[in-house]
Parts: structure tokens; sequence; C-alpha cells
């Protein structure tokens, strides 16, 4: 806390923060997966929730990842927001490559997320022949964990790759994942935004 006062920060975004009651809020945006919805409805560990349905009443704006039918539950003022993947980056040279050139071929996959079955389905849905392999969500990869008894190319979430970026290698590439907004969901969204934080004087 004493950093932040003294670098003068004025504005702070945090991840998975809305059951943490004392920490001070000026907006809160709560997003779910729409194919997941709310699960079971239970809060854990008896269900996927860490609060109970009714707070998503509460949150200024509801966020719904949406790959197809949106499973129940879900606020019916709720935005919809998707993600495109549509280029690699390499990790050792930072150059990007389009995914269509990888259309066709074998590739290995790897994900330390909470869903990595999605980011393997997302690949194979552009043409690449995947051979994913799961790492538990938040892991910090190894390099055992990248490297294979071949030299097909390897890609990974850019959230995996910010952990191994050290590591140097050669064949491996992460994938950025791009949010789209319909154009209304965004005017929605960013004017709302900027309403809250006029408020808070941010």
């Amino acid at each position: 806390m004493l950093l932040i006062e003294q670098q003068q920060v004025d504005l702070i975004l945090s991840d998975d923060g809305l059951q943490h009651y004392r920490l001070p809020r000026a907006v809160e945006v709560v997003m779910f997966d729409g194919r997941r919805g709310l699960g079971n409805g239970w809060r854990l560990p008896a269900g996927p929730l860490r609060e109970p349905a009714r707070r998503l009443q509460q949150a200024d704006f509801v966020v719904i990842k949406a790959s197809g039918t949106i499973a129940a539950g879900a606020p019916g003022d709720a935005l919809s927001m998707r993600l495109e993947l549509a280029e690699a980056i390499s990790l050792s040279t930072g150059k990007p490559r389009a995914l269509a050139e990888f259309v066709g071929q074998n590739v290995h996959a790897v994900a330390g997320i909470a869903d990595p079955g999605q980011f393997f389905a997302a690949l194979e849905s552009l043409g690449l022949r995947v051979d994913g392999r799961t790492l538990p969500d938040h892991a910090v990869p190894e390099l055992q964990d990248l490297i294979f008894d071949d030299d097909l190319p390897v890609l990974m979430t850019e959230k995996d790759a910010v952990k191994c970026r050290h590591l140097q290698l050669g064949n491996h590439w992460y994938v950025p994942a791009i949010a789209h907004f319909s154009e209304t969901d965004k005017v929605r969204f960013l004017s709302g935004l900027n309403e809250y934080l006029v408020k808070a004087e941010l």
C-alpha cells in the first residue's frame, strides 16, 4: 500500500476482487463464461460460484463471454463479449505470425488456464490440428512442460507465456486473445464506465 501511495496511483484494476469487501471500489464488472453459465448455482465447495447468484444484481456491469449458446441464469441486460485469436507471437523474437499460416498443420498447444479446452477448441476451429497439454490453472510452466519429442510448433496462451519468456524457446508461440463487443455494447460499456469514473473523480 505504501508503494502505491509513493507512486501516486489513483486507479487500480483488481482481478477476482469482487468478494473482497474491504477493498474500496468505484466500479464492479462481473464476467463469466456463457457456456458454463452459473453452473449448479451453488457456492464453493459445492459449486463453482464464489458469490451467490443474486450478487450479479449489485454489479455495475455483467459481461458474458459467449461462445455459442448462452446457459441459463444470465441477466437480460448483460453485455456479450467474444474472444478472437488472430496471430501468434514468437517467444524468442517477438515477431507475429498469422494463425492462418498454421492451418492444416499439427501443433502442440499448452494451457494453464481455468478452461484449457476452450483454447484448444478455438485453435482447432481455425483449422489447426492440435495436440493439447493441460497444466493446472495458474501453473508456472517448467521446461519439461514445454518440450516435446518432435519439432512441431508449440502454441500457448499469453497468460502462460508471461511466466516462461526467460526460457528462450525457439519454436514456441503465444496467442493473444482479443476481446470484441458489438458496437452497441461497446458504447454502453465505455460511456457507463466513464460516468462512474467521473463520479469517483478519477
